[in-house]
């Protein structure tokens, strides 16, 4: 038998488990755990505190609620788990996939760290990935080389047919120099004019092709 108690601690389900998750009650926590996922929680602290056996089905519906979670940007961690218990989840590696605390506390502060770390991931790899600028209109378009200079540049339009469009435009003519390190290239899929500021990989607006570019005057897609 198995029963269940929950609590929400800073947006963070607490789940306490009295009892076995074994081979007759895994399936149930299973269904009933992502019910709670259905309902909007996405963080989630297991408390084994009183959590008195767990068997290797127990264990293995841990292991698919946890996949479940990530593949869907949640976070779990384990807590309060006895001396036996966690010699068994280290044994089978649990611990390298999900977090084991000594308390709710704690279990909670770990998951707040994993949410800002991911972040933090996701800011630095938009800022290592820039997205190149369209600019094909005859307004001024702002330029940066990356430093505190801002330069403000004209761009005239270049009118693209079919024909253009479906053909790779020679290497050499798809670069132009502009002031203050920027650069005017053309996507070589599309043959979009687009701007960037520096070395790196982009992300045409028109065809969503990936390229990089880089100081050498070189483009690849």
């Amino acid at each position: 038998m198995l029963e269940l108690n929950t609590k929400l601690n800073d947006e963070v389900l607490i789940i306490e488990l009295e009892g076995a998750l074994d081979s007759r009650t895994a399936s149930d926590f299973k269904a009933w755990f992502e019910e709670r996922m259905l309902d909007g929680y996405k963080d989630f602290v297991l408390d084994f505190l009183s959590l008195e056996y767990l068997s290797s089905r127990g264990i293995g519906v841990l292991s698919e609620i946890h996949q479940f979670l990530i593949s869907r940007g949640g976070k779990m961690a384990i807590c309060h788990a006895s001396e036996e218990i966690m010699r068994l989840l280290k044994f089978l590696k649990i611990d390298q996939m999900i977090k084991l605390c000594s308390g709710a506390k704690e279990a909670v502060t770990e998951i707040q760290k994993m949410k800002r770390n991911e972040n933090t991931g996701v800011l630095e790899k938009n800022l290592q990935q820039p997205t190149p600028m369209d600019i094909g209109s005859q307004e001024f378009q702002e330029v940066n080389n990356g430093s505190n200079n801002t330069a403000t540049i004209p761009v005239t339009e270049t009118e693209n047919n079919d024909s253009q469009s479906n053909e790779s435009i020679p290497l050499e003519k798809n670069i132009e120099q502009v002031q203050s390190g920027a650069r005017i290239i053309y996507c070589q899929n599309c043959g979009r004019r687009l701007r960037v500021s520096k070395a790196g990989k982009y992300l045409c607006p028109s065809c969503k092709i990936n390229f990089y570019y880089n100081i050498e005057n070189n483009i690849e897609n």
